[in-house]
This record gives C-alpha cells, sequence and structure tokens, in this order.
C-alpha cells in the first residue's frame, strides 16, 4: 500500500534464499522510539506519521499490522518509519470499518447509546444479553470521561475498560476487531512516547468523516438497496420451483391436493407497486439521512456557512418525496 517514495518501510522478503523453516528478510537499521524522543521536531512529525498510518491501515485498506509494539517499529533520523516482525497481521471488511468508525464517532462524543448501539451490531448473537445493564454500564464507563477535553482523553484508558466490559458480558467479538482495538492501544501508547500532546480521536477524524461521506453516498445507497432487492427478487424467482418440488414429494406420499388461484396477477402488481414504493422511500430516507451528516460536519464548499452537498441532497430528497406522493396518490 505503500510506493517506493513512502517514508514508510517494511522489509523485503528474499524468497530465493527463504524456507519452510528460515525466512530471509531486507536487513533494517533503525532507532527505538526513546532514542529519538531528544529530537523534538522529528519526533512529533514521526509520531503523527506513525498514527496516521496505522490508521489508513486500518480504516482505508482494511489490513493491518496487528503488534506494533516499540520493539517492532523503528526508526530514522530521515524521518522515516521501518516496520518490522509481521507475524500478527489484521483484516477488516468495509462493514467492519463501518463499526470501527462507529465505535471512535461514539467515544468521542461520550454517546452511551451510541457505543451500546456498535456493540450489540457486533454480536448479534449473544444470548440474554440485557441491553439496559449494558447501556447502564457503559454510562459507568464513560463517567470519568465527561468534562474532559478530547485532548486529554488517552484511547489506552478507555479501550481497557471496554475489554473489561465485554469480558464481564461474556459477549463474542470478531477476532479481527480485537486485534484492531488493540493495535490502537498500542499505537497510541508508542505515539505518546514521542509526542505527549498527540491524541489518536483527533488524527482519526479526516478518516472518519470520509467513511461517513462513503457510507451515506447516494450511489453506495442505491447500489446496496438494488443488490438487496435482487436476492428479494431470486427468492421470489425461486417460489414455483419449490413449490412444484413441494407438490412432487406430497404426490409421492399419495396425497393430491388440488389448487387454484383466482386474481392472483392483481395481487402481485399491487405487491411490487407496494416493493417500489417502499424502496423510493428507504433511498429518501438515507439521502436527508446522509446529508444531514454532511451539513452537521460542514463539508466543503460552503454557502453562508452551509454544505452545498447538503443542501443537494436536501433538495433531491423533497423532490423524490413529492414523486413517492404522487404515485401512491395515483395508486
Amino acid at each position: 500500500h505503500y510506493n517506493s517514495e513512502s517514508k514508510i518501510k517494511s522489509p523485503n522478503v528474499y524468497f530465493d534464499f527463504s524456507t519452510k523453516k528460515i525466512i530471509v528478510m531486507e536487513r533494517f537499521v533503525g532507532k527505538r522510539a526513546k532514542e529519538i524522543v531528544e529530537n523534538r521536531e522529528l519526533s512529533v512529525n514521526l509520531s503523527k506519521l506513525g498514527v496516521n498510518t496505522v490508521l489508513k491501515q486500518i480504516l482505508v485498506d482494511g489490513f493491518f499490522h496487528a503488534d506494533p509494539h516499540p520493539g517492532n517499529i523503528l526508526f530514522t533520523e530521515e524521518g522515516e518509519i521501518l516496520f518490522i516482525d509481521f507475524g500478527l497481521v489484521g483484516r477488516l471488511s468495509r462493514s467492519m470499518k463501518f463499526y470501527v468508525a462507529d465505535l471512535l464517532r461514539a467515544i468521542a462524543e461520550r454517546d452511551s447509546e451510541g457505543i451500546v448501539q456498535t456493540i450489540l451490531e457486533l454480536t448479534p448473537h449473544t444470548p440474554g444479553l440485557d441491553k439496559n445493564k449494558l447501556e447502564i454500564e457503559v454510562m459507568e464507563m464513560l463517567s470519568p470521561f465527561y468534562g474532559t477535553a478530547l485532548e486529554d482523553i488517552r484511547m489506552s484508558d478507555f479501550l481497557g475498560d471496554f475489554f473489561l466490559l465485554i469480558r464481564d458480558n461474556n459477549l463474542e467479538i470478531d477476532s479481527n476487531f480485537t486485534f484492531m482495538l488493540k493495535t490502537l492501544v498500542t499505537i497510541e501508547s508508542l505515539a505518546r512516547t514521542l509526542n505527549p500532546n498527540i491524541n489518536l480521536v483527533d488524527e482519526a477524524k479526516p478518516f472518519l468523516q470520509n467513511l461517513f461521506l462513503e457510507r451515506f453516498n447516494f450511489y453506495g445507497i442505491l447500489k446496496r438497496l438494488l443488490f438487496g432487492n435482487r436476492y428479494l427478487l431470486k427468492i421470489f424467482q425461486g417460489f414455483p420451483g419449490r413449490i412444484d418440488t413441494i407438490l412432487h414429494k406430497l404426490e409421492k406420499d399419495l396425497l393430491r391436493i388440488e389448487f387454484k388461484h383466482v386474481g392472483l396477477e392483481a395481487l402481485i402488481e399491487k405487491g411490487e407497486k407496494s416493493v417500489n414504493n417502499l424502496t423510493l422511500g428507504i433511498i429518501i430516507s438515507s439521502i436527508i439521512v446522509g446529508a444531514s451528516l454532511i451539513v452537521s460536519m460542514k463539508i466543503p464548499p460552503l454557502i453562508a456557512g452551509i454544505s452545498v452537498l447538503g443542501g443537494i441532497g436536501f433538495i433531491l430528497a423533497f423532490i423524490l418525496l413529492i414523486v413517492l406522493l404522487l404515485r401512491i396518490l395515483r395508486g
């Protein structure tokens, strides 16, 4: 994910000299974090570069070094960061990246309900989970951070309590998500060795903004709706064959069933209209949500302090709403 001009380096593997038991890699010469802290300007720049590199790996690439402790990251006087030892890496799907964004946003806003909702989406099959009890525990977990400036919040302090919450409630979370949380804690600790003033949530804001735009992009929403409806149509198309199979089995058991339908075509037509109207309604709702996020985040270009993209979204939603109302009245 990085070109030869990048300040981020990883060792080349010499496959011709490697075997199943031995890996021969490029030799890196660098310094530990504690060895460069005296160079204030360099250490500040490297802390920012390191945090943004790991955030890019997690929130953009979805493929990250899952063990970035001080022994696995070296630094050079030329401002380069050398990643070594890729024995532990993690992968995040597109939907999992959205969960990461939701969690970081909720932490930054001290939003207990948002944190609980993210936990529930990550653990949909946990039996006997008491949502009210979970939210109270999350509120207690957040209480030390109320009134604390964002730059003073250490991600490691919060995520340590978050891990305990997951364990005490017997919640099962995808291992890659767990690796990701551990990676954030580790890289924040390393970055603060170089620059005690760096804030992980602040550095993550541009990445979170891009993820929100990707998530609520009109074309992305439309694609997901059409993709979902395609599977719905396949299910309907498969009904005749499945019914035929059932009838064939019943016939073999010497059980005859006579079935006669009247007016089914009209019912199908009405159902199709209802599904179309529902789909249009979902699209309108998605556009309104996306436009609201864009306006609230003040994404440029701006006119009189209002996002142009958000305004266009609201106008489009209004036009589609009129179309939907006309379709319903005509129906």
